[in-house]
Order: C-alpha cells, then structure tokens, then sequence
C-alpha cells in the first residue's frame, strides 16, 4: 500500500524490501559459558588477557560492542568490599562486575597507565573490526562457538532474569 500511495503522490519508484537476518544469536548456555572461560584461560599471553576482558567487560558488566572498546583501565574502580565498578565512557552509568568476572577486571584496574582493556596495544578507540579479526585469529577449540559481544551481552541479561533481578528499582531515582 505504502508503495502504490508513493508511486501515485510522489512518482517515487517502489523500495527494495527490507529483510532481517533469520539467524538468531542465543544468549550462550552456563556450560558454554563455563567452558569458554577454561578455553580463554588457557590462550597464551596477551591472547589470554582479550579474551577474558571480552568476557568481562560483555558477559560480566553488559556493556555493547561500542562500549567494550571505549574501556580503559581509567574506568575501573575497585571497592573496598571487593567489588569492581566500570564507569561507562560517555556515559554517566556505573556498572558494577558480576562477582564471577570481578577478578579479570580487578587484575586490569592494577595494570600501569590509563590503556584499553580489551586489545591494550592499540592505538585507536575503536578499530575497524575490532572483534572481528580478534575472533578469527582466535576461535575456541572443542566445539565452542566463537565469541560474540552480542551473546555475551545477551548472556548478561538472561543470567539476571534468571537470577530474578528486580529491574523495577533500577535505576534508583534520585531523592
């Protein structure tokens, strides 16, 4: 109908129709999860280190493609209880670690000098196909699917939903 009332009004020629992707990302099961971490940790080197500050910062924290590669180890806190806290570059949020990952941003918040978390050795904020190139050269072994900031995210927010976590204070409104 759209295209017909263009064509009448306008003259405009009808639009290519647009498509979603039919593959689905699913958030990555607690096994998977479990056993991609035994994969990271065993990676060599500086290898080791992206691959868990990926999963820190994405699967841990929640925080988008864009956001995982603004982090520097500026923005992170450790608190005196033990607790690590990501303050979001460019934004006013503060995300606290899910206790299961705190020690990988912990081990990043102690590093000299203000560097990227994930990828440290480089130079600009966020290099074209930065997670891209970092999972091809760098696919799990045994079956795993390859990581994904988007599945980790989404594995973030199941894991609170799952854990039942009242979204209905947060944010706590100020007063």
């Amino acid at each position: 109908m759209r295209a017909t009332l263009a064509w009448l009004e306008r003259g405009e020629r009808v639009p290519p129709p647009m498509k979603a992707s039919k593959t689905v990302s699913p958030p990555y099961s607690p096994a998977q999860l479990g056993r991609l971490r035994g994969w990271a940790e065993r990676l060599p080197g500086q290898a080791r280190g992206d691959a868990l500050a990926l999963m820190a910062l994405a699967c841990g924290c929640g925080l988008t493609s864009g956001e995982v590669a603004a982090v520097r180890t500026g923005h992170l806190r450790r608190l005196d209880c033990g607790a690590v806290v990501v303050a979001v570059p460019g934004t006013t949020r503060l995300i606290v670690c899910r206790a299961a990952w705190e020690d990988v941003l912990a081990h990043a918040a102690d590093q000299p000098g203000d560097r990227f978390v994930f990828r440290p050795r480089r130079a600009a904020r966020h290099a074209k196909n930065l997670f891209s190139s970092w999972t091809t050269c760098h696919t799990p072994t045994g079956g795993l699917p390859a990581l994904s900031v988007r599945r980790l995210r989404s594995s973030w927010i199941v894991e609170l939903l799952s854990a039942r976590i009242d979204l209905a204070w947060w944010p706590p409104r100020p007063g």
